[in-house]
């Protein structure tokens, strides 16, 4: 490490940079009179691996840069683990040897990742000119990476900027940048940086469940802000409630910032297809996340939000359905609006899954629909497959659990139902607690569930009723399947607070509510007794 540092000090790099170009070490090796030869470069490293028992294949001291020289690495093992949990990285950085003045590219490097850290604050953006390759992770990594290469025109130095997906390799942008922009001042760069950001934004409709937000996800906590298992217990229902609250609030503005950088994104391209797309979904993601809180403040733009979702997905679909995972995003929102588009989208659903529909989300939705018709066995069918192909504890992983104990609800298989439940506990440490009053067997709601209710304001028990039915109640086809999927919730606030907190939307969609409500309660009392 010493000799590549002094050899980079020695011909007026960074002392600090490991990356040496391989005519550095040529020039520090070749002595006067010398024949300067690329092969004594080779012979020199090939010397120190075999004293350090480094191999070139699987390097972990010194790593080959491929026509452009040697870097050490050594210390990579702290840089994976810094970056394993960011969701944007800024690097690698290739093609350093073409400037006359590397630190140039580095300073361009940071500028730009100052202006992303600047257009996406609530998102953790690192900055690792040496990013290792994908395969150096071995569980958590990056979402997407930000790579620079440098190259040079004559006497002019530009930038081609490359937005990937981290894991896959997936393309998602391509921009040029002459090297001098980045010094001219911070609106090329921001500029860029809003470019780059509302492509990272509309791309995500190409693998779009992976990204929704759970239709539950306003009872889950967001990403990092998890509570120990062997301290749940120990915290207390209001400060529960009040965890939600702050989630509710982050997750409106995550939502109103990603909406407007699409609306930038469809101003300047307004044929963006995905970007259309993908903007429905937020629209529809602002329910899905914070409906409470806005149903609880009197917030209701469901008819103007609506008619805007249906006019992008009806206008971006035949663009669209030749993907399948746009073809079941598309499916999932058309669904959701209820208006005569059900055929439609469950024929873009099925025809996606037959299109070999292979991603955890996308197998997910296939099943919701599936649940949503009343076909519970090929629903579940669909979403076991969706469990057992998603990574344990992942957001897919959640979903599709999520949707698993919906489907039962709704089909009254309260003893699988528990289970389904305990599964879901399993699968995220917070998870099964938080949606407990929703998921548990309403004939036996155990006494956590009624804990949590009961933390619950009135104003803001009468909104999750509302967000319930909203979300997946009356998205079943059956007005009895409906109900029952609301039955736990239903059954715990009224017997918290009293029928008349059931809203008045409720009532119409279906008859004879209370009654029901009634029911649940005494064989709930009869069981009761009769243990």
């Amino acid at each position: 490490k010493r000799l590549f540092r002094c050899v980079n000090r020695k011909a007026g790099g960074s002392a600090t940079t490991p990356f040496v170009p391989r005519e550095r070490i040529l020039d520090a090796i070749s002595g006067p009179g010398s024949d300067k030869r690329d092969r004594n470069v080779d012979f020199l490293i090939a010397r120190l691996r075999r004293k350090m028992s480094d191999r070139a294949r699987a390097p972990r001291y010194i790593a080959t840069r491929y026509g452009e020289g040697y870097a050490w690495i050594a210390g990579e093992a702290a840089i994976e683990r810094r970056l394993a949990h960011a969701r944007i990285v800024v690097g690698p950085l290739h093609g350093l040897a073409a400037l006359a003045c590397p630190e140039k590219a580095h300073r361009a490097a940071r500028a730009l990742h100052a202006a992303l850290v600047a257009e996406m604050p609530d998102i953790d953006v690192a900055f690792a000119p040496d990013c290792p390759p994908v395969t150096r992770f071995r569980r958590a990594r990056p979402d997407h990476a930000v790579e620079m290469t440098f190259q040079r025109d004559g006497n002019d130095a530009f930038c081609v900027i490359c937005l990937r997906e981290f894991t896959s390799g997936r393309v998602i942008a391509v921009r040029r940048a002459e090297l001098e922009e980045f010094a001219e001042g911070r609106q090329p760069v921001m500029r860029l940086a809003r470019r780059l950001c509302g492509e990272l934004v509309s791309s995500r409709a190409a693998s779009p469940v992976q990204h929704a937000p759970l239709a539950l996800s306003v009872l889950l906590p967001p990403d990092g802000d998890e509570f120990e298992a062997d301290d749940r217990i120990a915290i207390r229902n209001q400060e529960i409630m009040s965890f939600q609250q702050r989630a509710d609030q982050q997750n409106r503005i995550a939502s109103q910032r990603n909406a407007a950088r699409l609306r930038a994104l469809l101003d300047e391209d307004p044929q963006n297809a995905p970007a259309k797309l993908m903007l429905a979904a937020t629209i529809w993601g602002k329910y899905a996340t914070c409906g409470v809180s806005l149903f609880t403040e009197g917030e209701d733009d469901r008819a103007r939000d609506e008619d805007e979702m249906e006019a992008l997905v009806t206008e971006a679909l035949p663009h669209l359905r030749t993907n399948p995972e746009h073809a079941v995003l598309a499916a999932q929102l058309l669904h959701f609006l209820r208006r005569g588009h059900d055929d439609l989208a469950r024929d873009l659903a099925e025809t996606a899954f037959r299109d070999r529909l292979f991603t955890p989300g996308g197998l997910a939705v296939v099943g919701q629909l599936r649940a949503f018709a009343g076909e519970t066995d090929a629903a579940l069918r669909c979403l076991d497959q969706a469990i057992d192909v998603s990574r344990p504890a992942s957001n897919a992983h959640t979903f599709a659990t999520s949707l698993r104990c919906h489907a039962l609800a709704a089909a009254a298989r309260w003893d699988t139902l528990r289970s389904a439940v305990s599964d879901l506990d399993v699968v995220c440490r917070n998870t099964g607690l938080l949606l407990e009053p929703i998921h548990c067997d309403p004939t036996r709601p155990p006494a956590s569930a009624r804990a949590l209710v009961s933390a619950l304001s009135r104003q803001r028990a009468s909104a999750m009723l509302l967000f319930c039915h909203y979300m997946f109640g009356r998205l079943f086809h059956r007005r009895e399947a409906g109900l029952s999927s609301l039955r736990a919730i239903l059954r715990l606030v009224v017997e918290r607070f009293g029928t008349d907190i059931v809203p008045s939307e409720m009532h119409h969609a279906y008859p004879g509510l209370l009654d029901t409500c009634q029911c649940a309660i005494g064989d709930g009392i009869e069981r009761g007794e009769r243990r």
